[in-house]
């Protein structure tokens, strides 16, 4: 397989969608930890980030207050890693965590439904990719991608 084919495939599929900040913002919320050190990861943990805004839980209000005193510094880190501005604020919210290890992502109860259209599109995109293993992949990621922008009201409820 010609990787440097499926590279350019790739680019091109995630820039014709609009994917490429979605998918930096992604890429951010995995530095958290390296940025912030061992124990502050182990009393914290980055949520989710809209718009330049990363949500952070923390342990308690202690390290609540820790975070917020050091968010500067945290945005400044978190940016260099990234090679741009990607975090442009830090809301930090008081949340027990669990152990990491049991970290869920939080699903809802019903499964989301997309149009023929979309899946369409989405398969026209991928067809092309030689290797079905990566071909699979790249179409799951992108069907996931589409049912996570859906508004809560067309989710399909069981």
């Amino acid at each position: 397989m010609d990787f440097e084919a499926l590279d350019s495939a790739l680019r091109s599929a995630i820039r014709q969608m609009g994917l490429e900040k979605t998918l930096k913002e992604r890429q951010c919320l995995r530095f958290w930890d390296e940025v912030v050190g061992e124990k502050l990861a182990t009393l914290s943990q980055a949520e989710d980030i809209r718009k330049g805004v990363l949500y952070v839980s923390a342990k308690d209000s202690i390290w609540g207050q820790e975070i917020f005193n050091l968010k500067g510094l945290i945005i400044r880190k978190l940016n260099e890693k990234m090679g741009e501005e990607i975090v442009k604020d830090i809301k930090v919210k008081v949340k027990p965590q669990r152990k990491r290890k049991e970290k869920e992502i939080k699903k809802p109860e019903g499964e989301r439904e997309l149009d023929e259209a979309t899946i369409r599109m989405i398969e026209k995109i991928t067809e092309k990719i030689e290797d079905e293993k990566m071909r699979h992949l790249l179409r799951r990621t992108i069907l996931n991608y589409y049912k996570a922008r859906l508004p809560q009201k067309q989710w399909g409820r069981k």
